[in-house]
């Protein structure tokens, strides 16, 4: 009888993962072995998880408050931020190193060859220069968007900011309840099924508390 458990089902998907017109080569053959024997692979993939997701929980110190007093307790929300943001870039640092270790000691150029990740491999120039080149424009064009407007803030003309909406921040606030970005989506669309459960379910008195005009739980973007 067939193994039909989820690592034989990933090995077959992988396995069968080949791009139409052969243009990405072998596709992802050999990448189920290679992840399986190697535990450096394994450790990098996990903690590259791990890391994100640490910096996400970081960024919903602020966005999102678990608890309503940091909406206003400012200096636990930055400690909070700061603290995890700190240990997400050590994850990230530990998922870089051994990734690093996996191609030392476990990769095999024959198991691999032609796949996603040789290929990966044999552009790597371009790949990281075009990384680089983008964090440049994205860190000097913010930096000057910073100069700009704090110049503009201290020759006491702020109404000429160049300011840029965070539409996506925006959006998610919304979708939790809040109602003053105009987006009819999830908790803040008053005709949807999420709303009217919440009403009655797991949300009383949530959407007062993001929509107060005085005191929100959510910052205004």
């Amino acid at each position: 009888m067939k193994d039909t458990s989820i690592w034989i089902i990933l090995a077959d998907l992988l396995e069968a993962h080949i791009p139409l017109g052969g243009r990405l080569g072998r596709g992802h053959k050999g990448l189920y072995d290679t992840i399986n024997n190697s535990i450096h692979f394994q450790l990098g993939l996990a903690l590259a998880s791990l890391g994100v997701i640490t910096s996400l929980v970081a960024q919903h110190m602020y966005s999102l408050p678990a608890y309503a007093f940091i909406a206003q307790d400012f200096t636990t929300q930055a400690a909070l931020y700061t603290h995890h943001q700190y240990i997400a870039g050590f994850i990230m640092t530990g998922a870089f190193a051994h990734g690093v270790i996996f191609f030392i000691r476990d990769y095999n150029p024959e198991q691999n060859e032609d796949n996603v990740l040789a290929r990966m491999l044999d552009h790597k120039e371009a790949i990281i220069s075009h990384l680089s080149w983008a964090s440049l424009f994205l860190g000097f064009h913010t930096l000057g968007l910073y100069v700009h407007n704090d110049v503009l803030l201290a020759f006491g003309t702020r109404e000429k900011q160049i300011l840029i909406e965070p539409i996506f921040a925006q959006w998610i606030q919304s979708a939790h309840g809040k109602t003053s970005y105009g987006f009819d989506v999830l908790l803040s669309s008053t005709n949807g099924p999420a709303f009217n459960a919440g009403r009655s379910i797991w949300l009383p008195g949530w959407l007062n508390a993001v929509n107060e005009n005085s005191n929100s739980l959510f910052l205004t973007i």
